[in-house]
């Protein structure tokens, strides 16, 4: 092998240089992921308007189905006065009566309804088979003598004041309230004071019995005429009945579907009288059904 210098070896070599990053070709790789993305993206935009436009559907529904229940309600009782006003007028006073009730307990403040119910009670009382007159209540003096009835049936002053009197001896709240009242209405100047305390006596009566019966809407009825009459000092009844009266007011909301009125009405109920029936769960439910997410913490937690 010879020693001499290759001749080639001499030659200058050109280095291989890197390639430019513009000659390098995008990866296939990098393009799916975008268009992956970009996909999902708007599959999540179609879900999103559609759910959205669902929960506004549904929302409409149920303020329509609310407000379908609550005209429901409204027409019911306005057919229930309109048959009752027609059983006033055929003189069934009990259907009357028991309509009116039914009207009052669903709207205390049916000024109509109250009426009606007076008017039936009064019908109820005049179309009583008279009866002799019973004694009176006081031991110490006798009975005044009794002048007879008027020839159109209707009693005198003195036979009705009797005959409450006695009903009072008796614990016959009702009766005795009818009597009274119908003295009242026929001669209100007659022995006023004595038939006043007798007044009070049997409305506080009755309100004890329809309150522990549930029959809210007379307790309210004839704690008020009482109030009329006197102011009751030593007792909470004023309290109770203003109590009463939200609470059956919120209470027919709620069953009416008025989810908002019923939470306005029972937020203030809570503030005065949260333990009054069972005020608290009423109002929680109202609360949770109006989305009165402020006062379902503050009363409900």
């Amino acid at each position: 092998m010879s020693d001499a210098p290759n001749l080639e070896d001499t030659q200058p070599r050109r280095v291989p240089l890197p390639p430019e990053e513009d000659d390098l070709q995008p990866s296939g790789c990098g393009n799916t992921l975008l268009l992956g993305t970009v996909a999902l993206f708007l599959l999540f935009m179609c879900v999103a308007v559609v759910g959205l436009a669902g929960i506004a559907g549904w929302r409409d529904g149920g303020i329509l189905r609310q407000t379908q229940r609550a005209v429901a309600l409204a027409g019911t009782l306005e057919g229930q006065l309109t048959l009752a006003a027609n059983d006033l007028a055929n003189q069934q006073f009990n259907l009357a009566r028991g309509r009116c009730q039914y009207i009052l307990e669903q709207q205390p403040f049916n000024r109509s309804a109250a009426e009606c119910l007076s008017t039936a009670q009064a019908g109820l009382l005049a179309t009583a088979t008279p009866t002799p007159a019973p004694p009176t209540a006081t031991p110490t003096a006798p009975p005044e003598p009794l002048t007879p009835t008027l020839a159109s049936g209707t009693f005198t002053p003195e036979e009705l004041f009797a005959r409450g009197q006695e009903a009072l001896r008796r614990s016959d709240w009702e009766n005795a309230m009818s009597w009274l009242e119908a003295l009242r209405a026929l001669d209100g100047t007659f022995r006023r004071r004595e038939v006043e305390d007798m007044l009070v006596t049997v409305y506080q009566a009755l309100g004890n019995q329809y309150r522990f019966e549930g029959r809210l809407s007379e307790m309210v009825v004839v704690i008020e005429k009482a109030l009329k009459i006197r102011a009751l000092p030593d007792t909470d009844w004023q309290f109770t009945v203003n109590a009463t009266k939200l609470y059956l007011s919120a209470r027919s909301y709620l069953d009416a579907g008025n989810f908002a009125l019923a939470a306005q009405v029972f937020a203030t109920l809570m503030e005065i009288a949260p333990t009054y029936l069972n005020t608290r769960e009423l109002a929680c439910r109202a609360f949770e059904a109006a989305g009165d997410s402020a006062n379902a913490a503050r009363f409900c937690r």
